[in-house]
């Protein structure tokens, strides 16, 4: 079911009795898009249903269900929200729960400490303990904007801890002003999609239309922001588009990626798991691909997998942990490994822990933030310095005086 038909059939299903099949049984993206309904329609009689969705095993899911229990919800669930935002390991999902939190009276400090922690996250590697937010691009800062899009994207001056949160209604339509006012506004296009309304779905495809090239980027991120299901398609096409100039291609292909790993539907890593082959074989290693490698397609692929919570990439991602050459990031180890505790499947990593040392330290580093400290624990002895530093660091111990790391790798 698509188009009008389909919207239709989804706000009377929102009306009516149909809504709790639609959040039960119906495919994912349904799912997510009822829930923005109900925001939409204002259905507070229908927030009873929501909480169990928070445990849903889609990262778009968890993340639609904070949405509305922030604008329709009370008091009595900001300890809900703060506890699932606390073990929440996608980025996109753990910013809205979080915020959902805030928006219903959690203290603003306490709700960013949630999330400015998850933003500094670190991981054991063979090269000692590794930034991963911040190697694929969701460091503190970046997270600190997104805060505020999300919350008081009108203050942005204001410190994440001290945000003033203000309800949708009275941001959109200033928001909607200042776009009128100086299309070329790309802060506000963004803080316009972070909102996540329905209804700027709409506004934000017609700039492709009308824009043109000039406009893709600043949406394409801006679709990613927003969440809709409905943008799977047009991103997806982005992500496949290869008939461009290399400087323009890539970062369309990179941002395209990002977009549909913030999507939070599984369903998308079969296509992100094509484009991250085609990307390998086809674009980065040709002559003349510097940008390619300076700003690694692959590097956003890899985050996407981990973000949508494709448990099949987990396979193809444990592939990545030997990988340290081919970007000005070092390689792709470091965000292979981000995306691999995201998704939480020890299955195929645990047969890299017999392999080369270098690849058992990354996995053993992937295993201990899973919380597999059985697996780790016999590497503490290994005769292998580095693999045995690794599993101190893994399992939170302090690394033995005198451990030798070898340095962060550098491009071939």
């Amino acid at each position: 079911m698509s188009g009008s038909r389909g919207d239709r059939w989804l706000r009377r299903a929102v009306k009516g009795e149909r809504l709790s099949v639609a959040l039960r049984f119906s495919p994912t993206p349904i799912r997510v898009r009822a829930l923005r309904e109900i925001w939409r329609a204002g259905r507070t009689g229908a927030v009873p249903l929501v909480p169990a969705l928070l445990q849903h095993p889609a990262p778009g899911v968890r993340r639609a269900a904070a949405l509305v229990l922030g604008h329709l919800g009370g008091r009595a669930h900001i300890d809900t929200l703060l506890g699932h935002a606390i073990s929440e390991p996608t980025d996109e999902a753990r910013l809205a729960l979080a915020a959902a939190a805030v928006r219903l009276g959690l203290p603003p400090a306490e709700g960013w400490t949630v999330v400015a922690s998850w933003a500094r996250r670190t991981i054991a590697t063979w090269y000692g303990r590794r930034d991963a937010a911040a190697a694929v691009g969701v460091g503190p800062s970046e997270r600190a904007r997104r805060w505020l899009e999300l919350l008081d994207p009108l203050s942005s001056a204001v410190a994440p801890d001290r945000v003033r949160p203000r309800a949708a209604a009275e941001v959109r339509p200033l928001l909607m002003e200042r776009l009128r006012a100086d299309p070329e506004d790309r802060p506000t296009l963004l803080a316009l999609g972070a909102q996540g309304h329905p209804d700027d779905l709409a506004r934000l495809l017609e700039r492709l239309k009308s824009d043109g090239r000039r406009a893709t980027h600043a949406v394409t991120t801006a679709l990613g922001h927003h969440g809709d299901p409905r943008s799977l398609r047009v991103l997806a096409r982005a992500m496949r588009a290869m008939d461009v100039d290399p400087g323009f291609g890539f970062t369309s292909r990179r941002l395209a990626g990002v977009a549909l790993g913030q999507l939070g539907l599984p369903g998308v890593g079969a296509a992100l798991r094509r484009a991250l082959e085609t990307e390998a074989l086809e674009f980065e290693g040709r002559p003349g691909a510097g940008l390619g490698i300076q700003f690694p397609v692959r590097s956003a692929l890899l985050y996407a997998l981990g973000e949508c919570g494709d448990r099949a990439a987990a396979q193809v991602l444990a592939g990545y942990l030997g990988n340290t050459h081919g970007s000005a990031l070092g390689g792709f180890y470091l965000p292979a490994m981000d995306a691999l505790v995201k998704i939480g499947v020890p299955g195929p990593v645990v047969p890299l822990l017999g392999g080369d040392e270098l690849v058992v330290a990354n996995a053993l580093g992937v295993l201990g933030a899973m919380g597999e400290r059985a697996r780790v624990r016999p590497f503490l002895t290994d005769p292998r310095p580095r693999v045995a530093a690794a599993a101190r660091v893994a399992l939170g111990e302090p690394p033995q005086t005198g451990a030798l790391l070898s340095p962060t790798p550098t491009t071939t």
